[in-house]
């Protein structure tokens, strides 16, 4: 007999459980062994029914997504690679061919702001400032050595003579003019960038220098082309000329380095004020030490001036 309140087997004809001490009914106390085997065969075959439903749960299909963790390794190695790509992008985007320059010089002077806004990141790059400021010195030491040749070749009948070019001491006249163009550019990039640091702008000198040899070749233009040339027609139309190439430097210059510094209210005016006055000083000192350390000497006759060459067009 079997206790249907704890389930042990006890002797037939027991009254109580040997276990739990309940009493045993002989009509509803009492399992048989042949209904206790049929009531495991039905729960046995219950089972054997019931098992193929089992493989039928989600959770066999939810383990093997585990593996997808393993190509985190894979999505690395792609992130890794998207961004050697982009760096490789963002290094060929600074890159510049040499007509690019002449691209950025030419479209500087005709749309500033919209065209500074384009080169920004390029003009980060140390190699296009550099390359920048080498082709603003060299056209302006073209143009300064042709002037002087024919200056120093005419006399005042109007006539050429060559011979005086061996006077001149090339060397050195040509030494003294590639740092007195370039000391120009690193004198107005410096000054403005040691005053950014000074108000704790984040800037960049090469930035800077770019800036200013971009915006130096409407000077270059209007002042050591156009106005000699005007001056043939009227010495004050070549002044004026050459004035106005001077003004829209600076306006370009400094818009964009304000746009740069981001500087508005007042220190916006003492900034320039400050910067523009440091500029001037330090230029007129080291254009007094190159003329008077040799530049004047370097040639018999006298530096070249509008003089010279308003005598030489007419």
């Amino acid at each position: 007999m079997i206790c249907k309140n704890c389930g042990t087997n006890n002797s037939d004809g027991s009254k109580f459980c040997i276990k739990c001490g309940a009493p045993l009914d002989a009509n509803t106390g009492v399992v048989n062994n042949t209904t206790t085997d049929n009531n495991v065969s039905a729960q046995n075959v219950n089972q054997v029914n019931s098992a193929p439903v089992e493989p039928a749960t989600p959770v066999q299909p939810v383990e093997q997504t585990q593996p997808v963790q393993q190509t985190q390794p894979v999505q690395q190695s792609t992130q890794v690679n998207t961004n050697t790509m982009n760096n490789t992008s963002t290094t060929s985007n600074l890159n510049m061919t040499f007509i690019d320059y002449f691209v950025l010089i030419y479209k500087a002077a005709i749309k500033p702001k919209t065209t500074f806004d384009k080169y920004s990141t390029r003009l980060e790059s140390p190699k296009n400032s550099l390359l920048l400021s080498v082709i603003n010195v060299v056209i302006c030491l073209i143009i300064t050595i042709i002037t002087t040749i024919f200056t120093t070749a005419k006399n005042y009948k109007g006539e050429f003579d060559f011979s005086k070019l061996k006077n001149i001491k090339w060397p050195s006249f040509i030494t003294q003019i590639i740092i007195g163009y370039f000391l120009v550019l690193v004198i107005i990039a410096g000054v403005n960038y040691f005053a950014s640091l000074v108000l704790k702008k984040d800037t960049k000198f090469q930035k800077l220098l770019g800036i200013a040899s971009v915006g130096m070749f409407p000077l270059i233009v209007f002042e050591l082309i156009l106005a000699p040339l005007l001056m043939k027609l009227n010495i004050y139309l070549g002044m004026i000329v050459g004035l106005v190439g001077a003004i829209y430097s600076f306006v370009i210059i400094y818009e964009t380095y304000n746009n740069e510094f981001k500087l508005d209210g007042d220190n916006k005016y003492y900034f320039n004020l400050i910067c523009v006055a440091v500029i001037i000083l330090l230029i007129v000192l080291v254009y007094e030490k190159l003329l008077t350390g040799g530049l004047v000497s370097s040639y018999s006759s006298s530096s070249f001036s509008y003089g010279d060459l308003m005598d030489f067009f007419e």
